[in-house]
């Protein structure tokens, strides 16, 4: 989360934004978790049970962390990514 955190600070005033999608099923503990971490970007959460999650069936998730990178005009330019890789993609395309 730090790096992440760092990243996030470094590229946000260039359009780079994160929003987190939790699938957390507790909204006291997803609270907590959030308020702990001090997360600047946009977090939700639908607090469900798992088996009735829509954020699930429509990000198709089969692991957790996953992530997607998507541009300003919504395509997608990456897709599980680790923290190495979109550093050199941001470095790439928001360096400029």
């Amino acid at each position: 989360m730090p790096d992440l955190k760092a990243l996030y600070n470094k590229y946000k005033s260039k359009g780079f934004e994160i929003v987190s999608v939790s699938i957390d099923e507790d909204q006291w503990k997803w609270k907590k978790a959030s308020a702990q971490d001090s997360i600047p970007w946009y977090n939700i959460a639908e607090c469900v049970d798992q088996s009735d999650s829509k954020n699930i069936r429509n990000f198709v998730i089969k692991s957790i962390p996953a992530n997607y990178v998507l541009n300003n005009k919504g395509e997608l330019m990456g897709r599980n990514m680790n923290l190495d890789s979109l550093k050199d993609m941001l470095k790439d395309k928001l360096n400029k």
